[in-house]
């Protein structure tokens, strides 16, 4: 079975494999801003089995090309960043619920507890691993135009046809 997602949605699909609860064989995403993992071996389906389509930059400016995995890249600031959580949210020591985040303890690392910790790389950034699938369709959505490369690849990971994907 291929899990196959799009923008957000990858988002999702690495939420839940890295916590190795995907039951797929292959792993499809299109348009992604990232997958909450640094590396494509972490989703629970090989390294090989991890196939990632960007349409792009173009010299034409959006909506030519897909802004989002270039937003999501630019939001995870291309390096190991950590932001806190609303002063709204409690946590939970020994006692149940107790104080505002922003008097949170630290955990052993010294990274306060209630901070979200965000990977930088996309799955179409060559250090993620994983295939990197050639995408002849624009905008944020063209990935599944009729009669297109991009849509043809997504068909050939799903029949596991994989030495007919086109790569970059």
């Amino acid at each position: 079975m291929t899990v196959d997602g799009h923008s957000y949605g990858s988002t999702v699909i690495g939420s839940a494999a890295r916590q190795g609860h995907l039951a797929a064989d292959d792993v499809f995403v299109a348009g992604s801003p990232g997958m909450q993992v640094g590396h494509a071996s972490d989703l629970d389906v090989g390294e090989d089995h991890v196939w990632a389509a960007d349409a792009g930059k173009s010299e034409i400016p959006w909506p030519s090309s897909d802004p989002v995995p270039e937003v999501g890249s630019w939001g995870h600031a291309k390096k190991d960043v950590s932001f806190e959580m609303p002063d709204v949210i409690p946590w939970l020591d020994g006692d149940g619920i107790s104080g505002p985040a922003d008097m949170n303890p630290t955990d052993e690392n010294g990274i306060r507890i209630g901070v979200i910790r965000i990977d930088p790389r996309e799955p179409t950034d060559p250090d993620f691993g994983g295939n990197i699938v050639n995408t002849d369709t624009s905008g944020h959505s063209g990935y599944w135009d009729e009669d297109s490369e991009s849509l043809q690849n997504q068909a050939k990971v799903v029949v596991g046809r994989y030495g007919e994907v086109t790569r970059k």
